[in-house]
């Protein structure tokens, strides 16, 4: 039996599943299976993301994408992930919804999976948007897997196992100092109050950097930067299905991903992040 906590809403989709294991060799060899199983179940799902996309695409009022995505989100997203996860993982489940967060044991190992992270750009067609899922083991990510269903790109990454991209081993870039950085910068959408000092520090990084982007998609930014395609990255406000499968697949990749405050982020709660290639964490966390 496991617990499945989900939140169901346009802007926050995330949900934790305690997962019963006795010792950490059940762990390792059990869910290793279930995660990379997890990767085959994406290919299935691939034809009805596009189908989304499409009906998204035929949607030229804004409101009326929303209602649109909202529809084909929960008749499509939240059933066919809430059946796999029953079927495929356990035959019987609880669902509650993330108000329960309470009723989940965090000192157990847990699947965090974000069916859409980068809502904003899949209602409005702008092919940056991935599923991701991680299991996490005494507060650190061990599995993961990033699927960019648009590209057919598929982020993957095992604790001591290194990353990888469709299969082939990946690294993070070269750059030494945030001077030679592209990075990627976060906006806070969710927190708009607070967008004076949010774009003050975009200020700060953008005249550090070589140059700065904004993807709105923390989980393919983190992915972005282990394999080289970038170099750095800060958000605020992120939530544990932002970043619990990115970080490790980063980690891997040679990079880390550390809270704005110093230590690692906490994956039972809301947090603030700078990640890099490893090289100028402390500059960038710096300018935040």
């Amino acid at each position: 039996m496991f617990n499945l906590i989900t939140y169901r809403g346009i802007h926050s989709d995330g949900v934790y599943i305690n997962y019963k294991a006795t010792d950490n060799v059940r762990v390792y060899s059990v869910c290793k299976l279930q995660c990379f199983a997890f990767i085959g179940f994406l290919d299935k799902i691939t034809n009805l993301i596009k189908l989304v996309i499409a009906k998204l695409s035929s949607c030229h009022n804004f409101h009326l994408r929303n209602i649109v995505f909202l529809a084909v989100f929960q008749s499509v997203f939240d059933i066919k992930f809430s059946h796999f996860f029953c079927i495929f993982f356990q035959k019987n489940g609880n669902f509650r919804d993330i108000s329960q967060l309470e009723y989940m044991d965090f000192s157990k190992p847990y699947w965090v999976l974000d069916p859409i992270d980068g809502t904003t750009n899949f209602i409005h067609d702008f092919r940056a948007s991935v599923i991701s899922l991680a299991l996490v083991c005494d507060h650190d990510p061990i599995f993961g897997v990033v699927y960019n269903p648009s590209t057919g790109e598929e982020f993957t990454g095992i604790r001591g196992g290194g990353a990888y991209l469709n299969g082939q081993p990946i690294a993070v870039s070269g750059a030494s100092s945030l001077s030679e950085a592209l990075v990627f910068v976060g906006t806070a959408p969710y927190r708009r109050n607070e967008m004076d000092e949010n774009f003050r520090r975009i200020q700060r990084v953008y005249l550090s950097s070589h140059d700065i982007r904004r993807f709105g998609c923390t989980a393919l930014e983190l992915c972005y930067i282990a394999c080289g395609r970038a170099d750095g990255q800060f958000e605020f406000g992120t939530k544990p299905w932002d970043i619990a499968a990115g970080w490790l697949i980063l980690r891997e990749a040679g990079g880390e991903v550390v809270s704005v405050w110093g230590g690692p982020p906490p994956l039972d709660g809301e947090s603030a992040i700078v990640s890099t290639n490893g090289r100028f964490t402390e500059e960038l966390r710096k300018l935040m």
